[in-house]
């Protein structure tokens, strides 16, 4: 009776009394972190993370190391910038459910039928994970390994190839301290051209703009991490020795396959829907590296170079 009459009263609470009842004790235990974002030690192998502004050949660099099949890297998820937000907010959560808030900010993405992959079988993976590995970087590591399976890579390297990840680099290296990075960079004019030659951005500037604040990003911790430094103009002029440069760095076997990237164009996913990564399916040319001074007037250069007037050549070769 007692029990009946409990519940009787609660019933007349109103509801927004109930709900801010509960937000209250939502924000009290906001700052208890139950589960770290990295725990030393707690990953089997480390990701490779390609970093640079867009247009920078970011994805030719994806085509290239991917096609020696032991590097997955799927295709721009735009993702984990926000899934460090969320699990550093729903910490108190139990572990179940903030593995199901992390994978469905996954599936919900827009472009994420171009992984072709069935988190299903991550999702009972994680929540089974055992106390010392229970981390946002043990949790990325199980949804991108059941990319890398189901897309048939042979190797258990995963990597990550989103250039708007370099303006949240500090994030992602609290999260992956140990990972290998990869510093692409690229002539800011080049990239400026092929931002508005792309329609990415409707002008020159805009795309000058957004190259010095990736890069100064990325600048800030170049010697706080593993970082391995490559200019685009290097890539395309000495393909085999940039690659051979970057696979020692981080791990991988290099492969001539990699010079013949584009036979394996297709499987990525997101190439074959966005016309702005075309070029990636090409052969390598060094006549990339220079073409786009064919599309830009004296007045153009000259507005760009003023932009850069602060920017030293070597920052960005």
């Amino acid at each position: 009776m007692k029990a009946v009459t409990k519940k009787l009263l609660v019933a007349k609470v109103p509801q927004w009394v109930i709900s801010l009842i509960y937000r209250i004790g939502c924000l009290a235990r906001l700052p208890i972190q139950r589960y770290p974002l990295y725990r030393g030690g707690c990953l089997d192998t480390q990701p490779v993370f390609i970093f640079g502004c867009g247009r920078s050949g970011n994805t030719l660099l994806r085509s290239m190391l991917t096609a020696g099949d032991e590097l997955a890297i799927p295709p721009e998820s735009y993702v984990i910038p926000k899934v460090i937000r969320i699990f550093q907010a729903y910490n108190f959560l139990p572990w179940e459910q903030l593995c199901s808030l992390i994978i469905g900010e996954f599936q919900s993405y827009k472009e994420f039928y171009t992984w072709s992959t069935d988190l299903s079988k991550a999702a009972i993976k994680v929540r089974n994970l055992p106390a010392s590995k229970r981390t946002l970087a043990n949790l990325i590591d199980l949804i991108y390994r059941e990319y890398s399976i189901q897309a048939g890579f042979k190797g258990d390297i995963w990597g990550d190839k989103t250039p708007i990840n370099s303006i949240y680099s500090g994030r992602i290296l609290k999260v992956f301290p140990e990972a290998k990075y990869i510093h692409l960079i690229r002539d800011p004019r080049a990239v400026a051209v092929s931002y508005r030659e792309s329609k990415l951005y409707p002008d020159l500037e805009s795309g000058i703009r957004f190259w010095m604040a990736a890069n100064k990003n990325i600048f800030k911790y170049r010697n706080k991490v593993n970082m391995i430094n490559i200019s685009y103009e290097e890539l395309v002029v000495q393909p085999e020795i940039s690659l051979r440069r970057i696979c020692k760095g981080c791990n991988i076997r290099f492969s001539m396959q990699m010079i013949e990237h584009y036979s394996k164009f297709e499987r990525l996913g997101d190439t074959l829907v966005h016309a702005h990564h075309q070029n990636a399916g090409k052969k390598i040319t060094s006549e990339f590296k220079d073409k786009w001074k064919e599309k830009v007037s004296e007045e153009d250069l000259e507005k760009m170079n003023a932009l850069l007037k602060d920017i030293t050549e070597s920052y960005y070769v």
